[in-house]
């Protein structure tokens, strides 16, 4: 019972009462320096009459260790991904910039071609900088495609995607998104 429960000393000692004293089903949570304690207590109330609470304890310590690993490393692959992005579109910028000093319209044509490929693979870096996993949506990243091919290719060019893609991994959406520019701009 609550009166048989040690003096109560912040609000964690508060909670354990309140917990202990098993009127109704409770779980929580106490982190201390050493580790992370799940406490659940389940009412015992055999015909209606409450007797106290069977109360579990399970050690969470390793699982939240981990928790906390996921979302640092993924905070670091999104990172990872905006950067590359970030110089992708640096390099397609500087390629840009020489393509417009050149005389040649083979050569600038040659440079304006690479900008499409390296801005398709900027297009997937980018949609993986925005989602959680490695995995995307590739159906935004053919309608980005289609519209950077067309705002580029001469003339005026329209284009509609029918059907579906699906979701793929990063391994496959990258090389796709290359195909698909040859693709469109041919």
């Amino acid at each position: 019972t609550t009166a048989e429960l040690a003096p109560a000393r912040g609000p964690v000692d508060e909670a354990l009462v309140k917990l202990a004293s098993g009127w109704a089903p409770r779980e929580f949570e106490v982190e201390g320096d050493e580790g992370v304690i799940q406490v659940r207590a389940i009412p015992l109330k055999p015909k209606g009459s409450h007797i106290g609470s069977l109360v579990l304890l399970r050690d969470v310590t390793e699982l939240r260790r981990r928790e906390r690993e996921l979302i640092t490393k993924d905070a670091t692959i999104r990172e990872i991904h905006h950067r590359v992005k970030n110089n992708l579109q640096t390099v397609a910028a500087l390629l840009r910039l020489q393509a417009r000093r050149m005389d040649s319209e083979q050569g600038r044509e040659a440079l304006n071609e690479a900008v499409r490929r390296v801005g398709s693979i900027a297009i997937v870096h980018e949609t993986l900088s925005q989602h959680l996993d490695e995995r995307v949506e590739f159906d935004e990243i053919a309608d980005r495609v289609l519209a950077m091919v067309a705002e580029i290719a001469p003339g005026t060019v329209a284009g509609r995607r029918t059907g579906r893609f699906g979701i793929l991994d990063a391994e496959v959406a990258t090389p796709l998104a290359m195909v698909l520019t040859e693709v469109l701009q041919n």
